[in-house]
């Protein structure tokens, strides 16, 4: 569970290290509550729902050591009409060769 990686990552991360996490965006207040108990601040956080107009179901999270103002953000993977957003398309650019509408 995402909380038992935090603690894992408590353990054994140096001053300079940090973890990144995907995980139902339900639990995203306890995952950040545990990382703050056990000293890890939340750096990045992106809230991603699968179409335009509908509540995030996944959350992207950075946790590290060092401390400042936490950046978020919230995208679609799909525009209300079908296609991909452009959002999405850059988030996940390097991982496909090619990114198709529906």
């Amino acid at each position: 569970s995402p909380l038992s990686v935090v603690e894992v990552a408590a353990e054994i991360l140096d001053s300079s290290g940090s973890v990144a996490l995907i995980f139902p965006t339900a639990m995203a207040d306890e995952v950040i509550y545990r990382g703050e108990m056990l000293h890890l601040k939340e750096r990045r956080r992106l809230d991603i729902a699968t179409r335009e107009g509908r509540a995030p179901e996944r959350t992207l999270l950075q946790l590290s050591r060092i401390d400042g103002p936490p950046r978020r953000a919230a995208m679609a993977i799909r525009h209300r009409t079908g296609g991909y957003t452009d959002d999405y398309r850059a988030l996940v650019a390097e991982y496909y060769l090619r990114l198709t509408s529906l």
